[in-house]
């Protein structure tokens, strides 16, 4: 299975300056345990987790913070490269 295969035509996101209380809402509102953090361009730049939130506020930060402080990078997939070559970069 490719990359394009598995994609859903409009995820919900967030941006990296996006506040963490904005991506909270987020998830709440749709049950995301994740969003894709992408830039202006559309571009994926990362993941916030509902773990990596609960590590944030947990560690002081507060729901202003912006989204980019608290998510998780990831290596960029074209939409025909297969699914399982996927890669994480924590």
């Amino acid at each position: 299975m490719t990359v394009f295969g598995c994609m859903k035509a409009h995820p919900t996101t967030a941006g990296p300056d996006d506040s963490l209380l904005m991506a909270i809402r987020l998830m709440d509102t749709y049950w995301l345990r994740e969003l894709p953090v992408v830039d202006a361009d559309v571009r994926l730049l990362g993941w916030l987790t509902a773990d990596d939130v609960a590590a944030a506020l947990r560690s002081g930060l507060g729901p202003a913070t912006a989204v980019g402080a608290a998510m998780r990078s990831v290596c960029a997939l074209d939409e025909t490269d297969s699914a399982e070559d996927g890669c994480w970069r924590p």
